[in-house]
Parts: C-alpha cells; structure tokens; sequence
C-alpha cells in the first residue's frame, strides 16, 4: 500500500499537479461491483474475461454463470487453474478458440 501510495503521488507530481494527498479507506471493502461497464470493456478488449455483477454479501456463495471467452465470446470454457498472474484472476480455456485466457474474479 505504501508503494502504490508513493507511485499515485510521484505520477501526480510528474503531471504537474500540486500538492496531492492519498488516503487508504478500509471500509466499505471495495468489491469488483464497482467496475464500471466501460473498464470491463476495456479488461475484454485486453483479454481478461471481466468479473460478475455479484451484489450482496460476499460470504453468500452463489453459483454464477459461465465465463465468456473474451476473444471469441463462447461459454464453451472452463477453468484450469483457480489462480492466475495473481490471486484476483483465474486461469481458464475456451473449448471454441482454443485460446487460453484469465478470468477477474468476482468479489
């Protein structure tokens, strides 16, 4: 948290912004419902099949639907890992395209 804090304020300064202030809110816990439809957008065009809308508690355990491929758009796909470069994304394959790609996981 602390390098994420210096690099935002670095970043700030090197744009020629003055003073800047980086404030840590534990509460409320931040939840990928807050992705915006645009961001997930952008996570599909990289290649990051975006997460679920799961509103509500995140110790109700739901099942949700199929991951879409985000190259070809096939629900043809599975998970082969349930972690990926990092512990918020999945790896999974599409069945149609053969590609492999990572799932954002919702939370």
């Amino acid at each position: 948290m602390h390098t994420i804090r210096q690099e935002i304020e670095r970043a700030c300064r090197e744009q020629g912004i003055g003073a800047v202030t980086v404030e840590t809110v534990l509460a409320p816990p931040w939840t990928t419902d807050w992705i915006s439809d645009a961001a997930k957008e952008k996570l599909r065009a990289y290649g990051i099949a975006p997460p679920h809308t799961v509103s509500g508690s995140p110790l109700l355990q739901i099942e949700l639907p199929s991951v879409a491929c985000p190259y070809c758009s096939s629900h043809r796909t599975s998970e082969r890992s349930h972690f990926g470069s990092t512990a918020c994304k999945a790896m999974c394959f599409c069945d149609a395209c053969r590609q492999p790609f990572e799932h954002f996981k919702s939370f």
